[in-house]
């Protein structure tokens, strides 16, 4: 098995890092480019739907590290996966009103709730609540993985950051579930998954070559979600603020989200149109390079996760106070460092 799970990774991995260029240059000679508007911030035009071959080559890697006897057995979650993949597919090639995708994003959800009972069975005390009844369970879940699939969406802005923050949440969850005594299907199957968003970054990295694009944002956020209803669900002895960790984890996606949000409500403005207030686009507008704000925000997500570890026995509630507390206090720091540079342009 274990030879099995190396052969995977190596084929998920080469895959991609050979397949990638190939790809691009198919999608540049037929002209299919990331489309400009007001919002993009690079100059030239782009090949977008990168996230076909990394996901492709991931699920080649399955095919050659289980049975199909093992992967029948997980084929709703294969299917969900395969259906967002088309979303974000089809809104690379045509795009999708922000609503009309949101609202499509719900049948693969649902699927993946119903068929193979991914719904939220309790909050582990958060606010007093731990069982939660079934229908509540299934509006929250349905809530959650929307969330943290647009969240994945919403940060694919700049060059690389989408790719390096899944590695880190997949690693993360990984650890915990292994470490948990998790099913080895799941794990090896996110171990393929990060050998072949590795590859891709090569590709990916600033300059970029060729984007993910939806299809393949929109994948990585469902996988996530997958991770993070496995992880809530299943009993641990010794992270007493499970709500609290998932928080961590995701901090940039959701953070950024939530921020951006936020401030459009303020503004005046649907939550859904888009702009660019996203922390990457600040943290551009201070100078940085789209390198040099991926490591920045790669760093701060993995110091939101050692927060979370170091107060991993205090309860959910204390913990999601302390640590969207942290996610205020850093996200306007950001905002006050933006507007002095404004200000200090217009002295100036």
């Amino acid at each position: 098995m274990l030879i099995d799970s190396i052969l995977g990774t190596v084929i998920s991995f080469s895959f991609t890092l050979f397949l990638t260029p190939i790809f691009k240059n198919i999608l540049t000679k037929y002209s299919v480019l990331e489309l400009r508007n007001k919002r993009k911030i690079h100059k030239k035009l782009v090949p977008s739907m990168g996230g076909v071959i990394f996901v492709f080559s991931f699920f080649c890697g399955l095919l050659f590290t289980f049975e199909i006897s093992e992967l029948s057995e997980v084929k709703y979650i294969i299917l969900s996966l395969l259906m967002m993949l088309f979303i974000g597919l089809r809104d690379d090639i045509i795009p999708i009103p922000a609503k009309e995708k949101l609202i499509s994003q719900i049948l693969p959800i649902l699927l993946i709730i119903f068929f193979n009972n991914y719904h939220l069975k309790s909050l582990n005390g958060f606010l007093g609540i731990y069982d939660l009844p079934y229908w509540l369970g299934v509006v929250l879940s349905t809530l959650v993985f929307l969330c943290i699939v647009n969240s994945y969406n919403l940060i694919d802005g700049i060059d690389g950051l989408a790719c390096s923050i899944s590695v880190i949440t997949l690693s993360v969850f990984n650890i915990l579930l292994i470490t948990n005594s998790f099913k080895s299907l799941m794990s090896d199957a996110v171990i393929i998954l990060i050998a072949s968003i590795v590859a891709f970054l090569v590709y990916n990295w600033q300059p970029a070559k060729i984007f993910m694009g939806d299809t393949g944002a929109l994948f990585l956020g469902f996988f996530n979600s997958i991770l993070v209803l496995d992880f809530i669900n299943t009993p641990n002895e010794t992270i007493s603020s499970p709500l609290a960790f998932i928080l961590a984890i995701l901090a940039i996606p959701i953070i950024d989200t939530l921020r951006t949000f936020i401030s459009r409500i303020i503004r005046g403005v649907s939550p859904f149109t888009p702009d660019k207030t996203h922390i990457h686009h600040m943290l551009l507008r201070l100078g940085l390079s789209h390198s040099q704000t991926v490591f920045l925000l790669s760093i701060v997500n993995l110091m939101f996760i050692l927060v979370a570890f170091l107060i991993k026995s205090f309860p959910d509630t204390i913990s999601i106070v302390l640590i969207t507390s942290l996610g205020l206090l850093s996200s306007l720091s950001l905002d006050l460092m933006v507007k002095r540079k404004i200000l200090l342009r217009k002295s100036n």
